[in-house]
């Protein structure tokens, strides 16, 4: 009988240690796009439309151009056994909803016009997207958080901890959200400007 070669036995070695390791976390995401109808004969009939129309948001009473939700949620699945209740599963779902104007066609827009809003959409979706990726960031340490919690003396323990976790990560992502809108000015540095 052969020996298997060196090489052999460290590539399966590797192999074993790489599918020991816990995946990367990686919530599911189901992303929704819905648009809202702007006209005006110029570019500032159009932004006076935008602010009257634009999406309210729930956080500080504000209507803006472009508005981004998401929602983070969790299960995990847990086991007593002898080093005491342990994280067996994790599953994170983040929901994004992105709420952006759309500019009603008209013959009386110049082709000037018509470029400049969908450049300006253009960069409004790119800030909008920056949004979603802080819902999907904290996701994702939410499963990582989660799946790496120390086993607890009881399973209630356990449950607390990694629910206190999700919800703290959240408000981490909410602040993100928030340096995100100073550091861009609510997407204006991104190309966000119209007119």
């Amino acid at each position: 009988m052969r020996q298997p070669s060196i090489s052999k036995m460290a590539a399966g070695l590797l192999l074993a240690l790489l599918h020991a390791l816990p995946g990367r976390a990686e919530p599911t995401i189901k992303e929704t796009v819905s648009y809202y109808s702007v006209d005006g004969a110029t570019a500032a009939e159009i932004r006076a439309d935008i602010n009257r129309r634009g999406p309210l948001s729930k956080v500080d009473g504000t209507r803006y151009a472009g508005l981004t939700n998401w929602r983070v949620s969790w299960n995990f699945s847990f086991r007593n056994g002898d080093r005491g209740c342990a994280i067996t599963a994790t599953t994170v779902s983040v929901d994004i909803e992105i709420q952006m104007p759309s500019l009603v066609k008209s013959a009386s827009h110049s082709p000037e016009l018509v470029r400049a809003f969908a450049e300006y959409s253009k960069n409004l979706l790119l800030h909008e997207r920056g949004h979603a990726e802080n819902g999907i960031d904290t996701g994702r340490r939410i499963e990582t958080g989660i799946r790496a919690l120390a086993p607890k003396t009881g399973c209630d323990q356990l449950k607390e901890a990694a629910n206190a976790l999700g919800h703290s990560l959240i408000k981490e992502g909410n602040r993100a959200d928030v340096e995100y809108d100073a550091r861009t000015q609510h997407g204006r540095t991104q190309g966000a400007r119209f007119p």
